[in-house]
């Protein structure tokens, strides 16, 4: 198996492993489902295009079924096109952005994703199998339409998602602590993320001016490490999480759980003057670690156990 081959396996499998562990977390934490979306629509679109599949076996019988080949190209390209749109909604939500329109912003997307595949059914790609649509046809008529929606709409996503992470990078609080080495390795991600948008674009319109040499004989080489690149950094970053910030969590979870049944009763009997008798309480484990996220819920309940320790708080 080629690195290619190997890469496109691989990639896939790991993005949709990832989106496994996500879904859970879809129906009690809304603000997790944008990226979420990134990720399940990049991996089934590394899925549809995994060579040793889809090029002898899935668009062969997709043919056979529609009469149209490069079917699972072009669902790549679909679902990368969904997904680069997606990515201004998980930044937008990450940093909780007062101007971000959701109904504006999925009708762009509606519009990206149809633009480009009405360009992909109006070239002559669909007439001719071929490993690689970029390689084989030039990027002229309808497959303008096909690759501006599925690099501008990268590209624009990307630049967006910079001028967002690097404005909280510039904050000290952020950039000092764990949360800025993450902040800093997203960042590096989506740099080589438009590196890879830039990497393709120029392979195109070196195609279509006929120009033949080094760079567009080894662009595919290139553009496989470019792909894999973000996933090392996100690897990193993931890295980062579990040994500087998990293992706090972890303390202030266990911390929750070994008191939260006499927290709860301090709460339910209202001698605490200082929380009101529907607050949070933390009786289940996904309560107790939705709790840990943040040190607030465990100070809290450590200075009301303190206070009750002492005597009842009154006004």
């Amino acid at each position: 198996m080629t690195l290619y081959n190997f890469a496109g396996t691989l990639v896939p499998i790991a993005l949709l492993t990832f989106v496994a562990f996500r879904i859970p977390m879809w129906k009690r934490n809304p603000d997790s489902r944008p990226l979420t979306k990134v990720l399940a629509a990049l991996g089934l679109g590394q899925a549809a295009r995994i060579p040793v599949l889809s090029d002898d076996y899935v668009d062969v019988w997709l043919h056979d079924l529609t009469g149209i080949w490069n079917i699972p190209d072009a669902t790549a390209v679909l679902l990368g096109t969904f997904a680069f749109c997606c990515i201004g909604e998980a930044v937008a939500t990450v940093v909780q952005s007062p101007s971000f329109n959701k109904t504006r912003h999925r009708l762009f997307t509606a519009t990206m994703v149809t633009v480009a595949g009405v360009g992909f059914l109006l070239s002559p790609a669909t007439d001719t199998p071929t490993n690689f649509v970029s390689r084989d046809f030039p990027p002229t008529g309808p497959l303008l339409l096909y690759w501006g929606a599925y690099l501008g709409t990268l590209l624009y996503a990307l630049v967006f998602a910079l001028y967002y992470l690097f404005g909280l990078l510039r904050e000290r609080r952020v950039r000092s602590g764990p949360l800025g080495r993450i902040v800093a390795v997203l960042a590096a991600a989506c740099s080589l993320g438009f590196l890879y948008g830039i990497n393709k674009l120029l392979y195109l319109v070196l195609q279509a001016a006929g120009v033949e040499n080094w760079y567009t004989d080894h662009a595919q080489t290139i553009t496989l490490v470019l792909v894999l690149g973000p996933m090392i950094i996100a690897g990193y970053a993931l890295l980062v999480f579990a040994t500087a910030i998990l293992p706090d969590r972890l303390r202030r979870y266990q911390a929750i759980r070994a008191y939260s049944a006499e927290y709860e009763k301090i709460v339910a009997t209202g001698t605490n003057m200082l929380i009101p008798r529907d607050a949070a309480v933390y009786s289940t484990r996904r309560a107790a670690w939705k709790g840990s996220r943040t040190p607030v819920a465990t100070h809290r309940m450590m200075v009301v156990l303190s206070d009750a320790a002492k005597g009842p708080v009154s006004a």
